[in-house]
């Protein structure tokens, strides 16, 4: 299992809680065996589905190039093996990309986008609330950056229980977004049940039959997100990155970490309210999910 580095100290976190922990600098970033497939395929999406992957604000510029510079400077620093920097720019040793770190003719934030597996949204403050200004999204977990770009955090998650406007969570979230240091980023961790291994996945269609669940290796997928917040301290915005983690719901059987994250995905599960169930699209098959789940925890074969 292709695990987050992190996943000691939550990947399988409880849902529907910000749960935002303070990490080091050298942290913010990470890079796994992936990378290189990751950045092929963003790649791939930036050209073929255009401003469905990508859209920006003018009013985002500055922001954009506070986000490469802070990234480029980043990765150099502390993925030395990874990232390299040269007379040309920036380089990705595996894949041999190679990206200027000033303009090269594309907005600033696409660029940064390539170097990374995460995808980037900029947050900016206006009328009182943080508003999505700019964003490279290749690979989200059922949304559409058309429905959500110039929303404000609690319109982009109107959908999800108890984070909507006017709810306590909105408001907490402003308030961690007007709190946050700029020299200390914050992660947090999300997870989802798929019904496929696809990276770009716009459309909330993911719900699993009970049926689906019923073999040892069902045709379901854990899908992790790993999500860090980073205010720009010239522009004062904020830059969301959000790395994937895909695996077969199967690699929950294969040593004693995972069959102990099973066990605790399998409480995450039992604990959803109907609305959270349903939002998670296991409406008809939570019962079997955790069934599947508190089996894989006990299977030691």
């Amino acid at each position: 299992m292709s695990r987050p580095q992190s996943s000691n100290d939550g990947a399988i976190a409880p849902p529907f809680r910000i749960g935002l922990k303070a990490i080091a600098p050298d942290a913010w970033i990470e890079i796994d065996d992936r990378y290189a497939g990751q950045l092929a395929e963003k790649a791939r999406l930036l050209v073929e589905k255009g401003d469905a992957v990508f859209r920006a604000a003018p009013e985002s510029v500055a922001a954009q190039s506070e986000a490469l510079e802070m990234l480029c400077n980043h990765l150099v620093a502390d993925h030395p093996g990874r990232v390299m920097r040269n007379e040309a720019g920036v380089q990705c040793v595996s894949s041999g990309l190679c990206v200027s770190d000033h303009e090269q003719g594309e907005p600033p934030l696409m660029t940064a986008s390539r170097l990374v597996q995460d995808d980037l949204v900029i947050m900016q403050k206006s009328g009182g609330a943080h508003r999505l200004t700019a964003a490279s999204l290749c690979f989200p977990s059922s949304w559409r950056l058309g429905e959500k770009f110039g929303n404000t955090m609690a319109h982009i998650h109107a959908p999800v229980p108890e984070f909507g406007p006017g709810t306590r969570t909105a408001a907490m979230i402003e308030r961690i977004f007007d709190n946050l240091q700029d020299d200390l980023p914050a992660r947090r961790y999300n997870w989802s049940l798929y019904s496929a291994p696809t990276l770009y996945h716009p459309v909330a269609d993911h719900h699993l039959t009970p049926d689906a669940m019923h073999a040892r290796s069902p045709a379901a997928w854990l899908r992790v997100e790993r999500q860090t917040l980073r205010r720009l301290p010239r522009s004062g915005a904020i830059l969301f990155t959000i790395k994937i983690c895909l695996d077969p719901l199967a690699v929950l059987r294969e040593d004693a970490e995972s069959r102990s994250q099973a066990r605790a995905l399998a409480d995450h599960v039992d604990a959803l309210t109907p609305a959270q169930a349903d939002y998670k699209g296991m409406r008809d098959s939570r019962d079997a999910i955790s069934q599947w789940l508190r089996n894989a925890a006990a299977d030691t074969s």
